[in-house]
């Protein structure tokens, strides 16, 4: 199962209930420049800024949404959207961490869409294969 988590792209960290982490995937030590001996059984607290989630969870909800504040090796802060929730991770009542990197970008596709229908340019997105997945306004008229 662990060969599993280390497969997928987001970042997967598990803590357990005294706060010592007892596993992250590969994409988490990948792009935090950490390797395995150098962060399992450290102090969750040593890697993260303010996590106070101990006494929050229970393994009956659907976890907390929150944007974390990760540590790199290097002491660089990364901003990773997160959900933290009490699973089973070994037989162990465990925190689960599953995250990814948080885009601070302050527009969305509708915006993106709403920009490219109101320009005096004809604008198309294909495929690989030819087929059409947007075309804007001045385009569609032609």
């Amino acid at each position: 199962m662990l060969s599993i988590y280390n497969k997928i792209s987001e970042y997967i960290i598990v803590v357990n209930l005294e706060g010592e982490i007892i596993f992250c995937n590969e994409s988490f030590l990948k792009r935090f420049n950490y390797k395995k001996d150098e962060i399992l059984n450290k102090d969750i607290r040593k890697i993260i800024n303010k996590f106070n989630y101990f006494n929050e969870l229970s393994e009956d909800n659907q976890g907390i949404d929150e944007i974390l504040e990760f540590y790199t090796k290097s002491n660089e802060v990364i901003k990773v959207n997160s959900n933290i929730s009490m699973e089973n991770f070994n037989n162990q009542k465990s925190i689960v961490i599953i995250g990814k990197k948080n885009e601070d970008k302050p527009y969305n596709m509708d915006m993106l869409e709403d920009l490219l229908d109101n320009i005096d340019v004809a604008a198309f997105i294909i495929d690989k294969n030819g087929k059409y997945l947007y075309v804007n306004n001045n385009f569609s008229e032609m």
